[in-house]
């Protein structure tokens, strides 16, 4: 089971265009964690929107207390995710994607350094 709190595939998804992947020629964020949901789900996974309110790991059976609940586990693996500090400028929310990048590594290629001097 995959529980997420806000929106399945996190930061990813509002990178609009993915071409340093592996084996991912170019896709948007949504497209490929569509496709990543998808092939989990071939597998067997289960997803579900929840917040985790607390976990109890300290017994072989782990708990996990959600606001929609609480499961038990015999293994977990936390991915807390990651948020990018926006600063709030006009026109940030609306260039999101299309020319304001929060992330070096995924978006840096899209931008050229012309002279730094």
């Amino acid at each position: 089971m995959v529980l997420e709190k806000e929106k399945f595939g996190g930061q990813i998804t509002i990178t609009s265009d993915i071409v340093n992947y592996p084996g991912v020629l170019e896709d948007s964020g949504e497209g490929l964690t569509q496709k990543m949901r998808q092939q989990a789900e071939r597998f067997g996974a289960t997803f579900q929107k929840a917040e985790v309110k607390k976990l109890k790991l300290d017994q072989p059976i782990k708990k996990i207390e959600t606001s929609q609940g609480t499961l038990e586990s015999i293994g977990l693996v936390l991915a807390t995710g990651a948020h990018p500090r926006k600063l709030g400028f006009p026109g940030e929310k609306e260039y999101q994607g299309r020319g304001i990048a929060y992330c070096a590594t995924c978006d840096g290629e899209f931008l050229k350094v012309v002279n730094c001097l």
